[in-house]
């Protein structure tokens, strides 16, 4: 028994494994490589994410260390326009308490010329006064420890107011 084989079963075989490959082709399209092509694509993706993902976070780096800059900068001009307050203020204090002590002192001054000046008067005007007082209370002393002097004192008192 021998096989022959006819151009038309040669073309039946070719057809029918035609259509086999296209089924296979089918199958596989529909059912795997919708996927795997899926898959390749997001993987593309994120190989080209991750090429500009270095360039992206250098920028951002860049950006957070002008913002970190500017921020010092910011923070430097507050000191120092708080630290020139705080010396005006504070020469404005030392001012008002130079400005008080100085009245202050000027009024300690004026009181005690006052006061001088009135003391001065004082002993000027009781002064032949004081001077009596201090002169008859050492006779008194005197004549009480030795009557005699009394009696030669009052004579030679007595002796220039007549002539």
């Amino acid at each position: 028994m021998e096989h022959s084989t006819t151009a038309s079963t040669v073309y039946f075989n070719i057809g029918v494994q035609a259509l086999n490959l296209l089924v296979f082709f089918a199958i596989f399209y529909f059912g795997f490589a919708k996927s795997i092509v899926a898959g390749l694509q997001s993987r593309k993706d994120l190989i080209k994410k991750l090429q500009f993902a270095d360039q992206e976070y250098e920028t951002i780096i860049d950006n957070a260390n002008l913002a970190s800059q500017e921020i010092i900068n910011e923070a430097n001009t507050s000191k120092k326009t708080m630290i020139e307050e705080a010396q005006m203020l504070a020469k404005q204090k030392a001012d008002e308490i130079i400005w008080t002590a100085s009245n202050k002192a000027e009024s300690i001054v004026s009181d005690a010329k006052v006061q001088a000046n009135s003391l001065e008067s004082e002993i000027k005007s009781n002064y032949e006064s004081l001077v009596k007082t201090t002169a008859g209370s050492y006779l008194k002393k005197i004549f009480d420890k030795e009557p005699d002097l009394q009696s030669a004192y009052i004579k030679k008192v007595s002796e220039g107011i007549i002539e």
